[in-house]
């Protein structure tokens, strides 16, 4: 379908960790690509949005962390 996103939008990935009782999620190669429409914040924003925001674990690249 022309203009369908190729990967989850940050509501699907939000709603796709609700549905799989994720307790951590650890999004990764959500931006710095040009044709992301999508970033951080707005993964953030969906998370808070759906009550999830203490699952979602953004690093920075080269980060790492123990979970």
């Amino acid at each position: 379908m022309p203009g369908a996103p190729l990967t989850l939008t940050s509501a699907q990935a939000a709603q796709a960790a609700e549905i799989l009782g994720a307790r951590r999620v650890v999004p990764l190669h959500f931006e710095h690509w040009g044709h992301f429409t999508q970033d951080g914040d707005s993964l953030e924003a969906a998370f808070a949005a759906a009550g999830l925001g203490d699952r979602l674990h953004r690093l920075r690249p080269g980060e790492s962390a123990a979970l």
